[in-house]
C-alpha cells in the first residue's frame, strides 16, 4: 500500500443486512477500510466524517434514498467513485444515475466475481492517481500528464492537447467507466454557452488522433464514455 501505508476508504450502505455483510465479507480482502450504514441518513454522515474513496450504495434506502444521496454526495464531492448496487432496473433510475457519474450500476443479485473486478481495477486507480498526481497511466505505456496536457509514449512526447482538448479529456479520465452528458461537457469547456454536439464530436476526434486508439463511446444524444 502506499502513500504510508494509508488505506483508501469504501463506504457500504445497505439496508439489507446479508447483503451488506456479503460485500463487506468480499472487502476486507481487498486491503481497504470499511466503513458501513444501513440507512441514507447515516450513510450520509459518515460519508461527511469519514470522506471515502469509493461510495457502494443501494437505490431503495430509509431516511433518504440512493439518488437523492449520491445528488448530495456529488454537490461536496465529484470524484470519489460511487457504485449502485440494486434489485431496479428502472430505466428512470438509470438514466439519473449516469447524469451524477456512477461509476457502474450493478443489479442484485450480486455477481461478486465481477464485483471483486470492479473493486479492484477501482483500487488500483486510486493508488496510481495518488501516487502520481499529474501523471495518468491510459493505456499500455501511455502516459498522459494532466498538468501540461502532453501525451507520453514511454517516456517519450508523442503529442500535446490544446487547453480544451485538454480540458475535455481530463473530465473524460476523471470519470472513465462512466457515462458524461453533453450538458456537463458544455459546462466545463465553455461555461454554460450555446454548443453544438458537432463541435464536442470535433474535439473528440482531435483527441482520439493525438492519443491514439482510445475507447471513447457516443451515447447517441446523451454523452461520452471512456473505458480503460
Amino acid at each position: 500500500m502506499s502513500l504510508g501505508d494509508k488505506k483508501i476508504k469504501v463506504l457500504v450502505i445497505e439496508d439489507d443486512e446479508i447483503t451488506r455483510q456479503a460485500i463487506v465479507y468480499g472487502l476486507k480482502t481487498k486491503g481497504v477500510e470499511i466503513v458501513e450504514a444501513e440507512n441514507g441518513i447515516d450513510g450520509f454522515e459518515l460519508f461527511l466524517s469519514s470522506l471515502p474513496e469509493i461510495v457502494i450504495t443501494d437505490i431503495q434506502l430509509l431516511g433518504i434514498n440512493g439518488i437523492e444521496l449520491i445528488k448530495k454526495i456529488r454537490k461536496l464531492n465529484r470524484d470519489c467513485r460511487i457504485i449502485i448496487i440494486t434489485d431496479s432496473d428502472s430505466k428512470d433510475y438509470i438514466l439519473e444515475a449516469m447524469e451524477l457519474n456512477i461509476l457502474k450500476y450493478l443489479l442484485k443479485p450480486l455477481d461478486y466475481r465481477q464485483f471483486g473486478n470492479l473493486m479492484d481495477k477501482s483500487i488500483k486507480e486510486i493508488e496510481y492517481e495518488k501516487d502520481n498526481p499529474s501523471l495518468m497511466l491510459i493505456k499500455d505505456d501511455i502516459f498522459y500528464n494532466s498538468y501540461d496536457g502532453s501525451i507520453y509514449k514511454k517516456d517519450k512526447v508523442i503529442s500535446i492537447l490544446t487547453h480544451k482538448e485538454q480540458l475535455l479529456f481530463n473530465e473524460l479520465i476523471k470519470n472513465r467507466g462512466r457515462v458524461i452528458t453533453n450538458h456537463t461537457i458544455m459546462n466545463v469547456l465553455y461555461y454554460n454557452r450555446n454548443v453544438t454536439e458537432c463541435s464536442i464530436r470535433t474535439l473528440i476526434k482531435k483527441i482520439r488522433r493525438k492519443v491514439g486508439d482510445l475507447e471513447i463511446y457516443n451515447i447517441r444524444g446523451f454523452g461520452y464514455k471512456l473505458d480503460l
